[in-house]
């Protein structure tokens, strides 16, 4: 006898929103927590109660408060989504094979490197690493894909996981060879060369500037990229100077196609997080890597 399927469901999505703003009392800090935009959770908390009819939360100046109903449809939805982490870490282990997510430049220039090593730890399991240029990562990868470790540049780790800060992000000026060359003979070159950023202001580049004693940059001259790779890239073919983590960058130090005149640092107030869901910390595997990357650091 067949069952009808219910095409009336909530969104996962929603139901993340719920459970933050009930522990944090706040759409503003359930926002931020799952990088979303404040209207976005509140339209997902609207559509919940719009869907079943009830109010989730009284709002108050203290920040919000579950009703009696909210409490109800607080513990479901708690439970629903240790279901579907459930389901995740059942099919991982299933298919031995262990996701980590990770930034591309990261992945690149930290990551790749020790990726033999870990590989051979773990000759049993198939280790895949999925790449983006977006700093906090999408936590849904590939259709059968289950995101065992999720590494994300951001000023706290994801919610609903489990995060160990690896280090914090310290940037610097770095340049080719041939300017160090130009910057040794004036250290003038620095104002005049076009500054190579990420980041869309200058906040940075100019308190790195401003702490070594040069001008404040000259926003007419710069380039943006979407990822330190390219602005490293950039750097190297002398197109100008760059602000970046020495960790980033050691490949290309250590074969001298980027060189750090100054050795004076910023914190960017960014930092790199290693994020795991609570369920595989039971797993071998995941454990396995997460002591060997915490080692690495």
């Amino acid at each position: 006898m067949s069952q009808e399927i219910n095409t009336r469901l909530p969104s996962l999505n929603a139901l993340q929103a719920l459970v933050l703003c009930a522990k944090t009392h706040s759409i503003s800090k359930a926002a931020q927590l799952l990088h979303r935009s404040q209207g976005a959770i509140s339209r997902q908390i609207k559509q919940l109660e719009e869907m079943y009819g009830i109010y989730l939360f009284e709002r108050e100046p203290t920040g919000l408060t579950l009703t009696k109903e909210g409490r109800f449809f607080l513990e479901n939805a708690q439970a629903i989504l240790d279901k579907v982490s459930q389901l995740e870490t059942d099919l991982s282990a299933m298919n031995k094979v262990v996701l980590i997510k990770a930034p591309s430049t990261f992945a690149m220039q930290w990551l790749f490197p020790k990726l033999d090593k870990i590989q051979r730890a773990l000759p049993d399991y198939i280790i895949k690493v999925d790449t983006s240029a977006d700093d906090k990562q999408r936590q849904a990868g590939e259709l059968g894909d289950v995101s065992s470790i999720i590494i994300t540049r951001d000023s706290i780790g994801l919610p609903f996981y489990t995060s160990y800060k690896l280090f914090s992000e310290m940037l610097t000026l770095m340049c080719s060879p041939a300017l160090y060359q130009q910057i040794l003979l004036d250290r003038e070159v620095v104002n005049t060369a076009c500054k190579l950023r990420i980041l869309p202001n200058m906040k940075l580049w100019n308190l790195w500037l401003a702490e070594n004693g040069f001008e404040m940059a000259n926003t007419e001259k710069t380039i943006t990229f979407d990822t330190s790779e390219i602005a490293m890239s950039a750097a190297a073919d002398s197109l100008g100077v760059a602000l970046l983590d020495p960790r980033m960058a050691a490949s290309r130090i250590a074969h001298k196609s980027l060189v750090i005149p100054f050795a004076h640092q910023v914190a960017s107030g960014k930092s790199y997080f290693m994020n795991i869901k609570e369920k595989d910390q039971a797993s071998p595997a995941v454990v396995a890597i997460k002591e060997m990357i915490l080692g690495f650091t």
